[in-house]
């Protein structure tokens, strides 16, 4: 019994001792979690604070960006206007050196043409020197003949004068042709034809291959002559017109970047085949899709090129100019001395033939007497 009752008593004993102690570990483990709850959720609110201010910034530097783009945007459209312009004025001044030229050829002609009329003045005014000063005595000469003779001496010396003028304009036509090569040779392969080009060669744009240079008289280059007294240039102008729509010419490419050497290459009449392509070109052809900021730093690059070219051609434009209004003041000074010479020489030959008429009269008087 005492058994039984001992373990009855440490039976129900049992269960109580455990009962006193459980409350005690559940409730520190759950203070415990509270914790930890209260902890996590404070970290998570700053967490979310966190990622809204983060948030927030990157909306603002996605309408920075957008901003940004937008600017990108409009100042390559202008840039590619530009290079149009640029494009299509550099066209326009090859067109007009190219025209110059052939007038500057059809020049020269005329100048050797008024060489071998001078010869030919000479040479006949020479003749009748001869014949005048053989035909009469130095008793019968008068005072008109060494009138005569002074004047021829005058006009010798005046056709002297005319032809080392010329000499001195054949010398300036020489220099300025050189210097025309020289500023027009890296066009020199937009010539050429077949597969030879094919890698210098960029098709300008199609809104320009319309224009001629009947569109050109409009604007500020003139394809006209400036002296309309030259019938020459003006019988030569419809073939140029006609000559000029039919061609048309490219412009070469470019290269990424040229260095001043490259530069006096270009001077020299090379032309930007004959400079080796660098390894950034070939990078950038093998990725088609290009940042916007690289697009506008190769546009910038090549207007600058551009307008490097275009000035060029403008100071060729006015050095040529100058020298057609050299040309046509030499050709008028020329003219007026031919026809001062021929005035001359009819006087002369008149005077001649009065005196000769005078000693036949005189002749046949005393014959009759």
């Amino acid at each position: 019994m005492a058994s039984d009752t001992f373990n009855s008593t440490s039976m129900e004993n049992a269960p109580l001792s455990r009962g006193t102690f459980q409350p005690k570990s559940y409730g520190l483990s759950i203070s415990e979690l509270i914790q930890n709850f209260l902890d996590r959720e404070r970290n998570s609110s700053l967490y979310k604070s966190n990622l809204e201010v983060r948030i927030a910034h990157e909306c603002a530097s996605l309408q920075e960006e957008r901003c940004i783009r937008t600017q990108l945007e409009q100042q390559l459209a202008q840039l590619q206007w530009t290079k149009s312009q640029l494009e299509f004025a550099n066209r326009n001044s090859q067109e007009e050196i190219d025209f110059l030229r052939k007038e500057l050829s059809l020049e020269k002609e005329k100048s050797e043409d008024l060489g071998s009329r001078l010869a030919t003045t000479l040479t006949l005014h020479e003749t009748l020197q001869k014949s005048n000063l053989d035909g009469t005595t130095v008793e019968d000469r008068s005072v008109h003949e060494f009138q005569l003779l002074l004047q021829i001496q005058r006009q010798q010396e005046l056709i002297t004068e005319l032809q080392i003028l010329n000499q001195a304009h054949e010398t300036t036509i020489n220099t300025l042709q050189a210097t025309l090569k020289d500023a027009v040779g890296a066009f020199s392969c937009s010539y050429c034809s077949g597969s030879d080009c094919s890698g210098t060669v960029v098709h300008t744009l199609t809104n320009d291959e319309s224009l001629c240079p009947q569109d050109l008289k409009d604007k500020d280059v003139s394809l006209s002559p400036r002296n309309k007294e030259s019938g020459t240039c003006y019988s030569v102008l419809g073939n140029m017109e006609q000559h000029s729509r039919q061609f048309r010419h490219s412009l070469y490419s470019i290269a990424e970047e040229i260095t001043p050497q490259d530069h006096q290459i270009l001077r020299n009449g090379g032309t930007s085949s004959n400079l080796e392509r660098l390894p950034s070109r070939l990078k950038l052809s093998k990725t088609p899709f290009q940042s916007k900021t690289r697009q506008i730093e190769n546009l910038t690059y090549e207007i600058g090129y551009l307008k490097a070219e275009l000035s060029w051609h403008t100071e060729s434009r006015q050095a040529l100019l100058q020298l057609q209004e050299q040309m046509y003041e030499m050709f008028h000074r020329m003219e007026d001395a031919l026809v001062q010479v021929n005035a001359r020489l009819q006087e002369a030959e008149q005077r001649y033939l009065n005196f000769w008429g005078l000693d036949a009269c005189t002749g046949g008087n005393e014959e009759m007497i």
